[in-house]
């Protein structure tokens, strides 16, 4: 899986018009520079804190932490959350988003 790359389609929940963006990046990019990509296509700065939400698991930054169990994005990869994402599927399950 070293070089395998993905390609996601981002968009904004709600937003009117529709606003999205596609990306490829490597399978092996860690969650926190999943970010960093997300908020350069968006042109956002990153002034707010971030939470990625992968079926009821919580990946984010060391400020989340209040919120009791969470995983730090720089540990976590794309490839590990593909393969949990793949896991759930097998189960019925969907519920995946990024919250800021």
């Amino acid at each position: 899986m070293e070089n395998k790359v993905v390609q996601l389609r981002v968009s904004l929940k709600g937003s009117r018009p529709l606003i999205w963006r596609r990306l490829v990046v490597p399978m092996k990019i860690s969650m926190r520079k999943l970010r960093a990509v997300l908020n350069w296509t968006m042109g956002w700065t990153g002034g707010h804190l971030h939470l990625f939400e992968i079926n009821g698991q919580n990946i984010g930054d060391k400020q989340w932490g209040e919120l009791g169990d969470w995983l730090s994005d720089a540990r976590i990869r794309l490839s590990d959350v593909v393969a949990r994402l793949l896991a759930a599927r097998g189960k019925g399950r969907k519920d995946h988003r990024c919250r800021s």
